[in-house]
């Protein structure tokens, strides 16, 4: 049987399971993430790994955090980051003090004009799993990470 990844990709070779489930974790990463940056780019003019960046500072409260911190705290690598990094401070968005990189107010305003709206994006999209089977989907993809 061939699953649709396959026609998406327009594979005709057969494909293992352990192939085909890679694939379409890929595949689905990748629309959910366009998804979300279609928001953070359309309100905020950010790209997926500002937002992230943005984020992350925000948790880090005031004392922010080094570049090689943040990096080890992105959910996708980024080789760019440090251009991302001066990117967002020449947008006022964070502030470099001493090594670390603090998120600004301007960078807080960025985020909270977002963060419902990300948060709704979301929720709509995940929505077409029941609960328990979203519940499922998170317990499985940590089993991967292990």
């Amino acid at each position: 049987m061939t699953g649709r990844i396959q026609h998406e990709i327009r594979q005709s070779k057969p494909m293992s399971l352990a192939v085909e489930a890679h694939l379409n974790l890929q595949r689905t990463a990748t629309a959910v993430r366009q998804l979300v940056e279609e928001t953070t780019t359309a309100v905020a003019g950010l790209k997926h790994t500002d937002y992230n960046v943005l984020r992350i500072l925000r948790g880090a409260g005031e004392a922010g955090l080094a570049t090689e911190q943040i990096r080890e705290r992105l959910m996708a690598p980024d080789p760019m980051l440090p251009g991302v990094l001066g990117s967002l401070a020449n947008r006022g968005l964070l502030e470099r003090h001493e090594q670390h990189r603090r998120i600004t107010p301007a960078g807080l305003d960025a985020l909270s004009a977002l963060d419902e709206r990300v948060e709704r994006t979301l929720t709509e999209r995940m929505s077409r799993l029941p609960a328990a089977d979203l519940r499922k989907l998170i317990d499985a993809l940590e089993q991967l990470r292990d």
